[in-house]
């Protein structure tokens, strides 16, 4: 039987375990105008996801936390190289690079990060391909289906909230002028820190993910506890600020006379052909007779 239809008919929720109760191995594929989200199972277990606004390979997030460090990431993959039976995720628990049920909630964060969007949408058509995978992405740690939906539906209930300051990730912050009114001492945890030094009003909240290595959703709950102190305000796109900006640096340069006859200035040296060695100035010749003259005879 094809698993297959739109999402105004039947939910994320009851698709995931409809796939975990039968096993099934494959890849489930939900998409919506241009935003496209991917979810990959073998025997009902998730073991990768992606989206059309995450991407990156579970190694490369491993890399990127600081969970796997670089040299022992190369290791592990010199040993699979030869032994492909064995997987990735092992080697890196059997070694001592990662404690095991570190990897494994590690893993489980990371796929209801790439797909935490997708359990927002209510129209969208899903399909479920057998047998469909990727196998590189296959690091031997498979996420059970109901503890990944207990990890969204949680997040969800906390998006509700938070999309009332914050509805979407296309919005800007910048540092508020007046932070936490009534306050002597700012107190701020470290990640709030960084997140106060990339919100410039320049960098959306993708952006300053990316920037602190945070998920969106992670993201947006510092966000708006951070609004809610006063430490940062909304700010409007970059454009409108640039253009703003301009004309307000534009007419603090001089006053209105100034400006004008300096125009005027710089106008009438343009219309004039500059000349490194002017002529001496020619001095009137005195008339005959005059005091200081010499007559000839």
């Amino acid at each position: 039987m094809a698993l297959k239809g739109n999402l105004k008919d039947f939910n994320l929720n009851e698709i995931f375990q409809l796939i975990s109760m039968s096993k099934k191995t494959g890849a489930l594929i939900i998409e919506k105008e241009d935003s496209k989200g991917s979810v990959f199972f073998l025997n009902g277990g998730v073991y990768f996801s992606e989206s059309s606004w995450s991407r990156e390979s579970i190694k490369g997030k491993l890399v990127k936390s600081g969970k796997v460090s670089q040299e022992d990431m190369e290791k592990a993959e010199k040993l699979v190289e030869k032994d492909d039976s064995v997987k990735i995720g092992d080697i890196f628990t059997t070694k001592g690079f990662v404690k095991k049920e570190n990897l494994e909630v590690f893993v489980k964060n990371q796929i209801a990060d790439a797909i935490f969007d997708l359990f927002t949408w209510e129209d969208g058509d899903f399909n479920f391909i057998t047998d469909k995978g990727i196998p590189e992405e296959d690091i031997g740690v498979y996420v059970n289906p109901i503890e990944l939906l207990e990890v969204v539906n949680k997040r969800l209930e906390e998006w509700n909230k938070i999309k009332k300051k914050i509805p979407s990730y296309n919005i800007y912050f910048r540092v508020s002028i007046s932070p936490s009114k009534g306050k002597s001492d700012i107190v701020l945890k470290p990640i709030e820190w960084k997140i106060v030094c990339f919100a410039d009003g320049k960098k959306d909240i993708r952006q300053i993910s990316s920037e602190i290595g945070l998920s969106e959703f992670e993201t947006c709950k510092i966000l708006y506890n951070m609004l809610g102190a006063n430490f940062i305000e909304h700010a409007q796109k970059p454009s409108a600020v640039e253009e703003k900006t301009t004309v307000k640096e534009t007419d603090k340069e001089a006053p209105k006379d100034e400006k004008t006859e300096e125009k005027e200035v710089k106008e009438d040296k343009k219309s004039r052909p500059v000349d490194e060695h002017p002529p001496a100035e020619k001095k009137p010749e005195k008339e005959k007779g005059e005091e200081g003259g010499v007559e000839e005879e």
